[in-house]
């Protein structure tokens, strides 16, 4: 169980920084305040729908059933991302993925505030 949540502690450090970093990249800097309303509405949104289309799903299929719906759900974004976005960080940066993380992380521990706050929201 500690694993578990050392593993998802991990995902969700380089996950939130890279999707509101992307928001900018994605719509500039014109449309950012309307960005992260749209993007907060939706988020607050799925913590509301989605469990409660999981209930349903799992008083009718059952358990299993609710978490390939969960699964499935996920596919039309990253089918429809992943192009667009490799394509867009490559022809940014010109670096590999691992040099990035690495940069990204280099930045972290040296830059006392973002290590704190890192540090701070781990444990």
């Amino acid at each position: 169980m500690a694993l578990l949540a050392l593993f998802m502690a991990s995902a969700n450090t380089v996950d939130m920084p890279t999707r509101q970093a992307f928001i900018v990249e994605m719509v500039g800097r014109d449309d950012l305040m309307n960005a992260i309303a749209l993007n907060s509405a939706m988020f607050n949104a799925a913590r509301i729908v989605g469990p409660a289309l999981a209930g349903l799903a799992i008083a009718r299929w059952g358990t299993a059933v609710a978490f390939y719906l969960n699964a499935a759900s996920f596919v039309p974004v990253i089918v429809g991302c992943s192009p667009w976005a490799h394509r867009a960080a490559r022809a940014a940066s010109g670096r590999s993925m691992a040099h990035d993380i690495r940069e990204g992380v280099r930045f972290a521990v040296s830059t006392p505030r973002v290590a704190l706050t890192m540090a701070w929201c781990s444990r």
